[in-house]
C-alpha cells in the first residue's frame, strides 16, 4: 500500500460514522475524549515521590537564587516579594526567554548551591559532583517545561556552558567522594538511554548494539 492510499484510509477512518439500530450517527474516534486526555495529561510527573521531591527543591533554590542575584544587580524590578505571593509570580523574570541569558542564570545557581548551600551530609563539607549534576538535569526540565520550542536552549549548548562552570568547580575546590558507595541505575535512566540510542545514532545497527547493550546491564542488576 503507497503512502497516498494509507493517508486515503486514514481519513477514511477518522470521518467514517457507525450507526447503531434507533440511536444517531456519530463518529468512531470521539475527539472530544480525546482533546479532554490531551488536557489532563498537561504536566503530568510519573516519576517517583523522591525524584519529584528533588526537582521542586531544586526550583525553589533557583528561584531564591536568581531573585536574590536579581535585586543585587538592580534588576530586580517587577519582582514580586511577600509570603502570600504564588511561587511561579515571578518566573517571568527567573526565566527569561532568551537562551543565553536563562542559561547565565542556570550557571550562577549551579555555583552557588555547589560552594554556599549546605550538604545534606552533615559528615561531609563538600558537595558530590553528581548531585551538582542532578540540579543540572533538574534546571533541564523546569526550563523545557512549558516553553515554545524557540525559547528553549539547545541542550548541548547548555551542557556544554554548564559544564564549564562545574569543571571549574571541581578543580578550584573539589568535590566530596564516597569511598564506597554502591552503583545503581534506575529502570528509567535505562529506558531512556535505549530510546536516546534509538534517536541519536548515526545508524541503526550501532543503535540497536548500544540498546542490547544497555538491556544485558538491566538484566545483570535484576540478577544481583
Amino acid at each position: 500500500m503507497n503512502s497516498r492510499s494509507m493517508l486515503s484510509r486514514s481519513l477514511a477512518l477518522c470521518c467514517a460514522v457507525t450507526k447503531t439500530k434507533g440511536t444517531p450517527m456519530k463518529p468512531r474516534i470521539c475527539f472530544e475524549a480525546a482533546d479532554t486526555l490531551l488536557e489532563q495529561s498537561n504536566g503530568f510527573r510519573w516519576w517517583s515521590s523522591k525524584l519529584i521531591e528533588s526537582q521542586d527543591r531544586t526550583l525553589k533554590e533557583y528561584r531564591a537564587i536568581t531573585a536574590l542575584n536579581l535585586q543585587w544587580k538592580g534588576c530586580g524590578q517587577g519582582l514580586q516579594l511577600g509570603d502570600d505571593v504564588p511561587e511561579d509570580a515571578n518566573d517571568h523574570l527567573l526565566f527569561p526567554v532568551e537562551p543565553d541569558q536563562v542559561t547565565d542564570y542556570v550557571r550562577l545557581y549551579l555555583a552557588i548551591a555547589a560552594t554556599k548551600i549546605q550538604t545534606r551530609r552533615l559528615d561531609k563539607d563538600k558537595i558530590r559532583a553528581a548531585t551538582i549534576l542532578r540540579r543540572r538535569e533538574h534546571m533541564w526540565y523546569w526550563i523545557a517545561k512549558g516553553r515554545k520550542a524557540a525559547q528553549i536552549p539547545r541542550k548541548v549548548d547548555l551542557y556544554t556552558r554548564t559544564s564549564e562552570t562545574i569543571q571549574w568547580i571541581g578543580k578550584t575546590q573539589g568535590f566530596a567522594h564516597d569511598e564506597k558507595r554502591r552503583i545503581t541505575i534506575a529502570r528509567y535512566s535505562l529506558i531512556s538511554g535505549a530510546h536516546g540510542a534509538l534517536h541519536s545514532a548515526l545508524f541503526l545497527i550501532c543503535a540497536h548494539n548500544r540498546s542490547e547493550a544497555l538491556a544485558s546491564v538491566g538484566d545483570l542488576l535484576r540478577c544481583g
